[in-house]
């Protein structure tokens, strides 16, 4: 998965759920600064985190897979 097309679907999701970086961040016990990175395509979040994500965001691990593959379509 591209950095660029994850953090897009990750602001979209978290930004759908009304949820802050702040949020995000203390929820996974990471920096604000590591969410702003995932989002802005600077870094990709550890795999062990892809499943915790997906929870906070409530959608599947599968569909994270697939919307990020689409994702340019929606923006």
């Amino acid at each position: 998965m591209q950095k660029e097309t994850f953090g897009k679907l990750l602001m979209i999701l978290r930004k759908k759920n009304g949820l802050s970086q702040k949020y995000l961040a203390e929820s996974l016990s990471v920096s604000i600064s590591a969410v702003s990175k995932w989002e802005n395509g600077k870094n990709l979040p550890d795999m062990t985190m892809i499943s915790s994500i997906a929870d906070i965001l409530q959608v599947s691990c599968d569909e994270c897979n697939i919307c990020s593959h689409n994702i340019l379509w929606f923006c």
